[in-house]
C-alpha cells in the first residue's frame, strides 16, 4: 500500500471507532466470497485514508498488494487475494486460488502474506523502522496492518462480499514528529516515552492488541498476551546536520492513555543525544489505529551519551554461559566522568568472584556492565541501623528504601530493558535467566532480590531473572557482603535465606506447598521442611510425623568422604529454623561464620555451593537434563568440591575477609526476604500474574 503526499498540519485525531469485534447477528443463507473482489480504502469515515487535516493519512494499493480473507474462526480455509496493478483507493483483488466457500462472517487481513488469524495480527510488531530521508513515507506501508470484520447487517441482500470497505477496519496508528528548535547531528533514532515522576512508564504497545487469544505451539495452545515497553521508536537513515525533522512512526491500534502530570519525552539520538518534555495538563490519550502528531520547537536538552552504552567485562567464546548485568541507580553524569560509576562496576565485578564456588567458576560467566546516567543523586536519608527514609530525587530506576528496613525495590522492567542492551543477540531468552546487580549510590545496610519466575519452564530449577538490589555498604567490607547473600546467593544461585526470626508467625499450609514447589524447580534447595516436636507443641493444628533426617534435602551430603560434618570442615547438619521462620524449616549450619545465607558472613556451605555448581553446569549447557539427586551427581560434585573448595580451606580456612569476627552486629543483621512474581515471558518482557509475595 502507498501512501500519498502528507498535509503539514499539526492535529490530534479526535474520532473515534471500536476495534472490537461485533456480535453475530441472525442472517439468511451464507454469503458466497468469490475469486475476484474489490477492495476499497477511499471511504470518509475509514481510519485508513489518513490525512493530517482530520486525523488520517491519503493512501493507496501498491502493485502486489496481498489481502488474506478467511470465514470466521477458520483460516485454514481462507485465500489469499492480491492486487494485480495498484494505483487506486478502490483496486480489484484476485484469490491466488480457486476456491469459492460460504460464510456468513469473514474477516481481512492486511498485509495477508503475514497475517491470516487474529493472534498473527495481535503478534504483527511494529519494531525495526526505519525512515530514509530520500524517502520518508517508504516504511509506512511495510508496518502498516489491518483488520477488517465483515458480516451481513441484517439480511443476505445487504451483504456484498465482491465489494469490501475497509471503513472502521482496527488498524495501525501513526504518529507524525514535528521536531524543531534545535541543531540535530546525524540523527539516528527517535523515541517516544510516557514520564511518571521523571520515570518511564511501561504503557506503548510494541504490537497489536485486542485481547488475549490462544495459538497453536508445538506442545498445544498457548496464550498470546499483550507485550508493553518503556517507549517507541524509529530508525532514521541518511540524516545529517538537521534543524528539522519530520518523522512518522507506525504503531498499534490499542489507546495509551495519557494521565494529568504526565509528560510524553521525545528523545532524538544521533552524535548527540537531545531530548525534550511535553507536559500533560489534563488526561489525555494517544488514539490507538489513528493518526497524532507532536511538535516541539523548544525545550531541549542534551542528555548523556553515555547512557545505555554497554560495557563487556568478560564473555564466553561459545556463545554460552551465564548472564551477570551490573548497573546502578542515583549515579549523575558527574560519577561518569570522574570514573566513581566506573570504579564501582569494577568492584562488584572483582568480588562476584572472591568467594567460592564462583572464584573457579568464573569462566561459565558473561559479564556486562552497562552506564545509566540518572538525573539525580538519591536523597534518602538512613534510618536507625538499617533502611532510610527516601527523598525527593528522580533517579534512573527509582529505586527505594523501606525505613528501619533492609528493603528495597525498584523498577524491575525498565533494569531489564537496560540489561538487554548487554546482550547483542538472542537478548528476548537471555534475559529470563540473567542476573541484574542494581547497586544504589546511596551508604546504608540494605539489599532485597526481586525474581521473576516462569510458571512452564521447560528447565528442571526453573527459568528464573532477578534483579538483586543493594546499597553501597557503610564499609567496604559490608558492599562486599551484600554482593555474595543478594547477588550471589538469591541472583545467581537462586539461593533460599537460612536465618530465622524468633517473632510469632501464622504457620500456614501452603509454606510447606511453596517450599516443595521450589525444590521440584530446582530453587531454595539449602533450606527444607522440618517437623519436630517443638513444631507440633507450637502448632498442633499441624501435627504430623517428625520429618526423619534422610528426608531432608542434603542429607545426602553427610557421611560423604569429604567429611562436611566434621568441625574442622563446615559442621553440615540440620538444625531447626529457617526461610526466615524459626519452626516448621531447617536449615544445613548451625552458625552465621558457617554460611552467607545465615548473616550474609562466613562461606557458602555444602548445599549451596552444590545447588551454584549445578545451575551454572546447566545454563552454561553442560548438563542438558534433569539429573540432580542421581549417583553421577552427587559423585561429580564431591569431586569438584574437594579440588576447589575443600584443598583451599585446609591451608586457608575461612578467608579472612569473610570471617565474622570481622562484621559487627549491625552489618550481621539479615537483608529482607526475596520477593518473586509469577508469570510468562512474552518477547522479552516478564508478564507477571496477579500473585506475588515470599515463595522461598
Amino acid at each position: 500500500m502507498k501512501v500519498r503526499r502528507i498535509i503539514s498540519a499539526l492535529c490530534i485525531a479526535v474520532a473515534v471507532v471500536s476495534c472490537s469485534v461485533k456480535e453475530e447477528v441472525a442472517v439468511e443463507p451464507d454469503a458466497v466470497i468469490p475469486m475476484v473482489i474489490t477492495i476499497d480504502l477511499d471511504d470518509a469515515g475509514t481510519k485508513t485514508t489518513y490525512d493530517f487535516e482530520t486525523g488520517r493519512m491519503r493512501t493507496h494499493w501498491e502493485d502486489g498488494d496481498a489481502v488474506f480473507a478467511s470465514p470466521v474462526g477458520r483460516s485454514d480455509e481462507g485465500s489469499l487475494y492480491r492486487v494485480p496493478a495498484g494505483g487506486a483507493a478502490s483496486n480489484t483483488f484476485v484469490a491466488d486460488k480457486a476456491i469459492t466457500y460460504k460464510s456468513a462472517q469473514h474477516f481481512f487481513f492486511y498485509p495477508g502474506d503475514k497475517i491470516i488469524n487474529d493472534p498473527q495480527f495481535m503478534l504483527f510488531s511494529y519494531e525495526g523502522q526505519v525512515q530514509k530521508k530520500s524517502d520518508p513515507l517508504g516504511h509506512l506501508s511495510r508496518f502498516h496492518s489491518m483488520r477488517q470484520y465483515i458480516y451481513p447487517s441484517q439480511s443476505s441482500a445487504d451483504y456484498d462480499v465482491s465489494h469490501v470497505s475497509f471503513a472502521g477496519c482496527t488498524q495501525s496508528g501513526c504518529m507524525r514528529f514535528i521536531l524543531s528548535g534545535a541543531t540535530f547531528k546525524n540523527p539516528k533514532s527517535i523515541e517516544l516515552q510516557l514520564l511518571e515522576a521523571g520515570q518511564p512508564q511501561t504503557v506503548f504497545y510494541d504490537k497489536n492488541y485486542l485481547a488475549s487469544a490462544f495459538k497453536d505451539t508445538p506442545s498445544g495452545m498457548s496464550n498470546v498476551w499483550p507485550s508493553r515497553v518503556s517507549s517507541l521508536s524509529i530508525g532514521l537513515e541518511g540524516y545529517g546536520t538537521e534543524s528539522q525533522i519530520v518523522a512518522y512512526m507506525m504503531h498499534g491500534c490499542k489507546d495509551v492513555p495519557l494521565p494529568a502530570g504526565s509528560s510524553l519525552r521525545v528523545i532524538v539520538r544521533g552524535d548527540e543525544v537531545l531530548y525534550a518534555d511535553v507536559p500533560i495538563s489534563k488526561d489525555d490519550v494517544i488514539k490507538g489505529g489513528y493518526c497524532s502528531s507532536l511538535s516541539i520547537s523548544e525545550g531541549w536538552k542534551k542528555d548523556s551519551a553515555r547512557d545505555g552504552e554497554v560495557v563487556t567485562l568478560q564473555e564466553r567464546s561459545d556463545g554460552k554461559g551465564v548472564d551477570v548485568v551490573i548497573m546502578g541507580d542515583g549515579f549523575i553524569e558527574e560519577d561518569f566522568e570522574n570514573g566513581t560509576y566506573q570504579q564501582m562496576m569494577l568492584k562488584i565485578y572483582q568480588e562476584l568472584f572472591s568467594v567460592e564456588p564462583y572464584a573457579s567458576l568464573k569462566d561459565a560467566f558473561n559479564v556486562y556492565y552497562v552506564n545509566a546516567v540518572s538525573p539525580e543523586r538519591i536523597d534518602a536519608v538512613n534510618t536507625g541501623s538499617n533502611g532510610a527514609k527516601n527523598g525527593t530525587a528522580v533517579t534512573k530506576f527509582m529505586v527505594q528504601f523501606k525505613e528501619n528496613s533492609t528493603h528495597m525495590s525498584g523498577d524491575n522492567e525498565l533494569a531489564r530493558t537496560y540489561a538487554r542492551k548487554a546482550f547483542k543477540t538472542n537478548a528476548s531468552n537471555r534475559i529470563k535467566d540473567a542476573t541484574i546487580l542494581m547497586v544504589a549510590n546511596h551508604k546504608c545496610h540494605a539489599g532485597t532480590c526481586s525474581s521473576s519466575i516462569t510458571t512452564n519452564s521447560p528447565y528442571d530449577y526453573g527459568q528464573s531473572s532477578s534483579v538483586a538490589y543493594f546499597a553501597i555498604g557503610r564499609t567496604d567490607l559490608e558492599t562486599v557482603q551484600v554482593i555474595h547473600h543478594e547477588g550471589n546467593g538469591h541472583g545467581i544461585g537462586k539461593l533460599g535465606d537460612e536465618y530465622y526470626s524468633n517473632s510469632s508467625f501464622t504457620f500456614t499450609q501452603s509454606l510447606w506447598t511453596n517450599l516443595e514447589t521450589s525444590h521440584s524447580r530446582g530453587l531454595s534447595r539449602n533450606v527444607d521442611k522440618y517437623v519436630t516436636a517443638n513444631f507440633n507443641s507450637k502448632f498442633p493444628d499441624f501435627a504430623t510425623t517428625p520429618t526423619r533426617d534422610d528426608e531432608v534435602l542434603w542429607y545426602d551430603l553427610i557421611g560423604t568422604r569429604n567429611h562436611y560434618e566434621s568441625s574442622s570442615v563446615e559442621s553440615l547438619g540440620i538444625f531447626e529454623g529457617g526461610k526466615t521462620y524459626r519452626w516448621g524449616f531447617c536449615r544445613p549450619t548451625q552458625t552465621s561464620s558457617r554460611s552467607i545465607m545465615i548473616s550474609n558472613a562466613g562461606i557458602f556451605n555444602a548445599i549451596c555451593r552444590r545447588q551454584i555448581l549445578y545451575r551454572v553446569r546447566y545454563l552454561s549447557g553442560e548438563i542438558t537434563s534433569n539429573i540432580w539427586g542421581t549417583p553421577a551427581e552427587l559423585e561429580y560434585f564431591l569431586q569438584w568440591d574437594a579440588e576447589h573448595f575443600l584443598n583451599k580451606l585446609s591451608t586457608t580456612s575461612v578467608p579472612a575477609s569473610l570471617s565474622k569476627d570481622n562484621y559487627s552486629d549491625e552489618m550481621l543483621m539479615p537483608y529482607a526476604p526475596q520477593e518473586f512474581e509469577e508469570g510468562e515471558w512474552v518477547d522479552g518482557e516478564f508478564i507477571p500474574k496477579a500473585t506475588s509475595g515470599k515463595l522461598f
